[in-house]
């Protein structure tokens, strides 16, 4: 890219370099987790209960079958309904990643 305000553009310092590495680590990584979900799903290694990063399963679906079993639940006059809450969005960002590829490795995903 120009810098603004050079007088000449024929040299090397009248211009800005772009870096297109994250660009390119942003397509590998999109690539690497699409492998690794269809890997989790014909392998079955996601419980069935599991919503989230899912096909055909939404926030929509998870909400339907929790006010289904909290119906259920206050329907059969016995028990009582609780709900706990997380917020796990951060969770993974310390994952130490040759741990997680060790328990990958040991659950039959190929390299």
């Amino acid at each position: 890219m120009k810098k603004p305000g050079k007088a000449r553009y024929n040299v090397a310092g009248s211009w800005r370099p772009i870096a297109l590495l994250s660009t390119v680590g942003k397509v590998i990584e999109k690539a690497t987790a699409q492998k690794i979900q269809q890997l989790a799903e014909t392998h079955n290694l996601l419980p069935k209960t599991q919503i989230g990063a899912r096909r055909n399963r939404s926030t929509t679906s998870a909400l339907e079958l929790l006010t289904e079993q909290i119906h259920t639940i206050w329907n059969s006059g016995k028990n009582v309904a609780s709900l706990l809450s997380l917020d796990i969005s951060g969770a993974f960002d310390t994952v130490n990643h040759t741990r997680l590829l060790d328990v990958l490795r040991k659950e039959g995903l190929p390299p």
